[in-house]
């Protein structure tokens, strides 16, 4: 059936623009209800995803050499930061990624069972290592390392702007 108006058909206009998932067009839309956003987690998921990461996750926070880059020809250092959880039980592994981002990625491993991994880094890792901290127990020490990490940043590109303002000459002294 071929839309006459519009010259397609009906299947074309019901897919056109990139689909999304309806947690983001109801917050896009400003509708609220804990069931519906996907944002913001109650503090029970949070605990949950704790006590879970203490057990079956990891955090890698280190400094090693790279290079991958083309237009760096030598070996140059980078951060790898990330939390990852590592398990068999693929409900609880889409359950991470439905409330805290990421996706589920299969493992297939020869003779054993499936496993399946989420993983969040740099940035996610931050404010995911910032929600749990709080709950956490055995990775607490490693948690405290990504997030000391990126308020260091944080200050130091504030330093940087007030050094930036303050070094700058006033009108005045341009003579403007």
């Amino acid at each position: 059936m071929i839309d006459r108006a519009r010259g397609t058909s009906p299947a074309v206009l019901r897919s056109s623009g990139p689909k999304q998932r309806p947690e983001r067009v109801a917050t896009m839309l400003g509708v609220s209800g804990e069931s519906i956003r996907r944002d913001v987690p109650s503090n029970d998921m949070i605990a949950y995803l704790a006590g879970l990461f203490d057990g079956e996750g990891c955090v890698t926070y280190k400094k090693y050499w790279s290079c991958k880059r083309k237009d760096r020809p030598r070996k140059y250092y980078c951060w790898r930061i990330q939390l990852e959880i590592v398990m068999t039980d693929e409900a609880t592994i889409q359950w991470c990624c439905d409330h805290f981002g990421g996706r589920c990625i299969k493992k297939p491993r020869k003779e054993y069972k499936m496993q399946y991994r989420w993983r969040r880094g740099f940035k996610n890792a931050y404010e995911i290592a910032s929600a749990i901290y709080p709950y956490a127990i055995t990775k607490k020490a490693a948690l405290k390392d990504i997030i000391k990490h990126y308020d260091n940043k944080e200050m130091d590109s504030k330093n940087e702007d007030v050094v930036r303002r303050s070094t700058r000459p006033s009108r005045q002294a341009l003579g403007l």
